[in-house]
């Protein structure tokens, strides 16, 4: 096999792979072998069946066809070597020739990796701005725990207000047609968070109980009740009963009974260091983007279109997909957006192109860094999945080396090393930001904050 390359524009290599006729013959055998070992034919035992029965039941014309798809693999992987050429997506095999002599002649062309110039990526100057958190964002998680416990009581004097539970009869009319589908009687709607009736949430604020009120409604063309889709109507809604959120008192026993803190202070400390260790992280995360922007900025590369359009397929099946799961559909999207498809797929591809013109710089540092995760590396995270999996790290290794997640869990550890070089060769200054609206932390047992 002799392989040879030429550059071309655009950062894609072409191949001429050359195969005699002895190479073409080998590669065939090798197709019916293993097409032997599958095969179940009466008489004989799996990989005993002779060739001449064999092609009975696989051609000649596919036999070879497979074989020159191989020859064409194997052609690329010794290019690929030889070269050390770095694929940014799939080959593609233009067309294959096979000669009078019985030799082949394939021609395929695969993008690579652009060259990168890269900008100043070392002495960065940057800001790390992290929220303060303050005992009013410490309150405001805890009465989130309150509001989980909270207990509704009636009330009369006044209108309905945002929390208040409104127990309702409710109506729907389209075009003037009662439906069944949309209508409750005793109905009980959590005033602002309600979901099953949104349009009701606002629009109930100040009702008395016994008054009736009309809520126009109406409903996309893509909506997923054919029945009332591009129709108007509304809901006819009366107040029958009105309670009021309280919210239980915080005490030692309310902490204890809710929560794995043992008392008030513990979870205050708790809620405190989880609300903090949140805010550093948004802080690391907007320092890394921070850096990332500048490098990138100053950094020249041209994107390849091969990986830009593969990312853009990929987005465009992703959404039409949720929007599916949802009941829409896409041109009722764009129709709401008043986007055209075309503007639509345009800007998919400026944020994939983004996307891949950051991952190609970020490379162009890693490879000059000599960054590339070792296997001691990448142990800790093979041993915390095997952890999850109850196996032992050599079993997850196996397993992970069965199919691509090895190098997905490589390209995480990767990345995050190059992210750390970033900082690590940054001037990174720290600003206090004690105006800002702290992070959420994440919920433990009930909603009360984990400890870290």
């Amino acid at each position: 096999m002799d392989v040879s390359i030429e550059r071309q524009d655009g950062a894609v290599v072409a191949f001429t792979i050359e195969v005699d006729a002895e190479g073409v013959e080998r590669a065939v055998a090798r197709v019916y072998r293993q097409h032997a070992k599958d095969l179940s034919v009466p008489g004989f035992r799996k990989g005993k069946v002779p060739r001449q029965i064999l092609e009975r039941y696989l051609s000649r014309e596919a036999a070879t066809e497979q074989a020159i798809e191989d020859l064409a693999n194997e052609g690329f992987r010794k290019a690929i070597a030889e070269h050390r050429l770095a694929p940014v997506d799939r080959a593609t095999m233009d067309k294959a020739d096979t000669r009078e002599d019985g030799s082949v002649v394939i021609q395929a062309t695969v993008p690579v990796r652009p060259e990168v110039t890269l900008g100043a990526y070392k002495g960065l100057k940057a800001t790390k701005a992290a929220s303060e958190v303050t005992d009013e964002h410490v309150d405001a998680e805890i009465d989130k725990l309150r509001t989980r416990h909270a207990e509704y009581q009636p009330v009369e004097g006044r209108g309905v207000e945002q929390g208040d539970l409104a127990i309702v009869d409710c109506a729907l009319l389209i075009e003037g047609e009662p439906q069944e589908q949309g209508s409750a009687n005793g109905y009980p709607l959590e005033v602002g968070t309600d979901t099953l009736f949104p349009e009701l949430n606002e629009s109930l604020i100040g009702a008395q109980v016994g008054e009736e009120r009309r809520v126009p409604v109406s409903y996309p063309e893509d909506f997923h009740r054919e029945e009332w889709a591009g129709k108007s109507g509304e809901f006819v809604v009366t107040v029958q009963q009105l309670k009021a959120r309280v919210l239980p008192e915080l005490t030692d026993e309310f902490v204890a009974q809710h929560t794995t803190a043992k008392n008030v202070l513990d979870l205050r400390v708790r809620v405190r260091s989880g609300l903090q260790a949140v805010a550093e992280a948004v802080a690391e995360s907007n320092l890394r983007a921070e850096l990332v922007g500048q490098v990138v900025e100053a950094s020249q590369v041209e994107v390849p279109a091969e990986p830009v359009a593969r990312e853009v397929e990929r987005r465009g099946a992703a959404a039409e997909q949720e929007l599916e799961e949802r009941g829409g559909t896409l041109e009722g999207y764009l129709a709401r957006r008043g986007m055209s498809e075309e503007g639509w797929l345009r800007s998919l591809e400026i944020e994939a192109r983004n996307d891949v013109r950051r991952a190609l710089v970020m490379d162009a540092i890693g490879r000059a860094e000599g960054l590339e995760p070792s296997d001691e590396e990448m142990e800790p995270e093979i041993a915390a999945l095997a952890q999850e999996e109850g196996r032992t790290p050599e079993q997850m290794r196996r397993r992970l080396e069965r199919s691509d997640e090895l190098d997905r869990i490589a390209n995480r550890v990767y990345h995050r090393k190059i992210m750390d070089y970033l900082v690590e060769h940054a001037e990174v200054s720290s600003e206090a930001a004690p105006g800002e609206r702290a992070p959420e932390a994440g919920g433990e047992d009930e909603g009360g904050p984990a400890a870290p």
